[in-house]
């Protein structure tokens, strides 16, 4: 599943603080290749490229340096983003009770390679891709957008990336995938409504994924 929790579904490590909907669970398992996740505060060294791991993040502040969004240092994350105290989710508490950064996950070495961001009320889908993309670095560049009956996949592609993130993100990758609400089983996409965006690396550059 690529949508809402996914990484934290996938894993089974959290229990999620409100309900989310439940995607892709095959894409997902195939992303999640981490070694002994553990605690929020546990980091490990990346061995292979393919070896990115993906665990909690820690939640040990540094240097406001560097990229502060997708593709920061944890360290960079913390220090720019406020934190709720009894979860791993970040940011402004919106009218629904939920934070903005409903989910963050690292590498095994520290650096932010899963961002979803939670709107409400929903958004334009433009409204929305325009918040997503400004968690990336200036130099990225369009490389695709489609839309699927349950969402839309955008692809940038930025060297900033590759610059900042390395064997965890080689090619420079940003995948967005914006979702609207689910109206009770329906996850069809409308793009009137948007309220989450998930920023990504798991489709690599040029890759269309099939499926939401």
């Amino acid at each position: 599943m690529r949508g809402r929790a996914l990484w934290q579904a996938a894993l089974g490590e959290v229990t999620l603080p409100y309900e989310l909907n439940v995607r892709c669970l095959v894409g997902a398992a195939l992303m999640v290749l981490c070694v002994g996740c553990g605690s929020s505060e546990q980091v490990q060294m990346s061995t292979t490229p393919s070896d990115i791991g993906n665990v909690n993040c820690s939640t040990t502040a540094g240097a406001a340096a560097g990229l502060t969004g997708f593709g920061a240092t944890i360290g960079a994350w913390n220090a720019t983003h406020e934190r709720d105290p009894t979860y791993l989710s970040w940011g402004p508490v919106l009218g629904d009770g939920h934070r903005v950064y409903t989910t963050v996950r690292c590498s095994n070495d520290g650096i932010v390679i899963v961002i979803q961001k939670h709107t409400y009320p929903p958004v334009s889908a433009e409204t929305a891709l325009a918040s997503a993309r400004a968690e990336l670095p200036a130099d990225v560049k369009l490389i695709y957008d489609f839309t699927q009956a349950q969402c839309r996949n955008v692809q940038y592609q930025s060297q900033a990336l590759v610059d900042a993130m390395g064997v965890d993100n080689p090619d420079g990758v940003a995948n967005v995938q914006l979702e609207s609400p689910l109206v009770g089983a329906d996850a069809t996409y409308h793009p009137a409504t948007v309220d989450t965006a998930l920023i990504d690396s798991l489709d690599g550059l040029g890759v269309k994924p099939d499926t939401c």
